[in-house]
């Protein structure tokens, strides 16, 4: 399956999983799937991020000034790493405004 995001992509967390710390991580699980997934402390930043409202291209903003690295790279890195969210249920995607 190909995710097609764009910055104007608005994401929001996934209706059928939850998610719970565990130690320095988190984990979601997904009632749909019965599916449990380990989210790292960054990845759960991304997750926390994408609240329905702010778009990808803001969420990218907001985690760049938290990290050393080009924006080509950066926006390639967290693309990768929502779409994975994404195929896993934990986060949907909401509109693209």
């Amino acid at each position: 399956m190909t995710i097609q995001l764009t910055e104007n992509s608005i994401l929001a967390p996934g209706s059928t999983c939850t998610i719970r710390q565990h130690d320095q991580e988190y984990l979601a699980y997904n009632v749909k799937s019965d599916e449990l997934h380990l989210i790292p402390k960054a990845g759960f930043l991304v997750y926390q991020l994408c609240d329905g409202i702010t778009n990808l291209g803001e969420v990218q903003e907001e985690l760049q000034a938290r990290c050393v690295s080009t924006a080509e790279d950066f926006q390639k890195k967290l693309y990768n790493y929502v779409a994975q969210l994404l195929e896993r249920g934990v986060l949907e995607i909401v509109g693209d405004d």
